[in-house]
């Protein structure tokens, strides 16, 4: 079997023959999707069994996570590629084999990664997840030999985890199973799961990328979170396991790096809110990451205006 899909879905029904549609009429016949229901209660199967394709798996799970729902996926799956997507969102047309295009001439490359452009009910938004990370094309790159990709020729967990936002969504990604045969998600992690997954795809395979915006992602109320900052400590669990398990010097030192800049985000975050004591403790581990310990000192520093930066705060917005 050439690909596999996985949906791991919990109660979005009304939602979900969207996506697994979107798959299905990518215009690769040898594929399976395999959708698992992580113990939803509303009307999912009803929406589910309305779609008459052979091509479409179904698994039923008590509530368990999304890791582990993504994890059981992943030991089903069949194909020689492996993709995700999240059961509210929706692949463009054509991104499924532009990608298999890109893995079929560039033996090298374990996964490959497309942009993407967030939607809501009154239409897309104007700007690309790649806009927001102009460093992705300072990187050493080359083109792909079919596909239109742009092939990364340094080490991808060095590279991306240096970005200044995320490129790498994980229902973008197309990956080589063979690179994830020993990788699975963190199922003890409710935010930042799949950050921490690529992570690790990051750290052994090589990667691509597409320009193109050729994924949907979905706002709205029922996003695992609204505000960037809710995200701030799951995803320093991750960049913290990650740090602990990378053997090449190089990818932990990239990694400690992210994870200063994490720390202070997550002091900042703190200090506009005047929180004085959080904000001390992010402030105090940044410290112990390299390349941050300077803009650390300078923060905390400035902890004695700390009653004031509500009022600050307020007067400028």
């Amino acid at each position: 079997m050439l690909a596999s899909v996985i949906i791991a879905s919990h109660n979005f029904g009304q939602y979900i023959t969207e996506a697994v549609m979107s798959i299905l009429t990518q215009g690769v016949d040898d594929i399976e999707v395999i959708v698992v229901d992580d113990g939803s209660t509303d009307d999912t199967r009803e929406q589910l069994s309305r779609v008459s394709d052979s091509r479409l798996r179904v698994e039923y799970l008590d509530k368990v996570g999304v890791g582990a729902a993504r994890n059981h996926g992943l030991r089903l799956a069949r194909g020689r590629f492996i993709g995700y997507l999240d059961a509210d969102d929706r692949w463009c047309p054509g991104k499924l084999k532009a990608q298999i295009e890109v893995l079929c001439s560039e033996p090298s490359v374990g996964f490959v990664f497309t942009n993407f452009v967030r939607f809501d009910e009154n239409g897309r938004h104007p700007n690309t997840q790649f806009d927001i990370i102009p460093e992705l094309y300072a990187l050493p790159l080359r083109d792909s030999r079919e596909g239109h990709a742009r092939v990364i020729e340094a080490d991808a967990l060095v590279s991306l985890v240096a970005t200044r936002q995320f490129p790498a969504w994980i229902q973008t990604a197309l990956i080589r199973a063979e690179c994830t045969r020993d990788i699975e998600f963190p199922e003890d992690m409710r935010l930042s799961q799949d950050y921490c997954y690529m992570l690790r795809i990051y750290s052994v395979a090589r990667a691509a990328f597409i320009q193109e915006p050729l994924v949907e992602v979905r706002r709205h109320n029922a996003n695992s979170y609204r505000r960037p900052e809710e995200k701030l400590k799951p995803d320093i669990d991750a960049l913290t396991r990650v740090a602990r398990e990378v053997r090449d010097d190089r990818q932990r030192d990239a990694v400690r790096r992210r994870l200063g800049k994490a720390y202070l985000s997550l002091g900042h975050h703190h200090f506009w809110r005047g929180e004085a004591r959080p904000a001390v403790d992010a402030y105090v581990e940044a410290m112990q990451m390299p390349g941050s310990k300077l803009n650390a000192i300078k923060h905390l520093a400035a902890l004695p205006f700390i009653p004031l930066a509500p009022l600050w705060s307020r007067s400028s917005r």
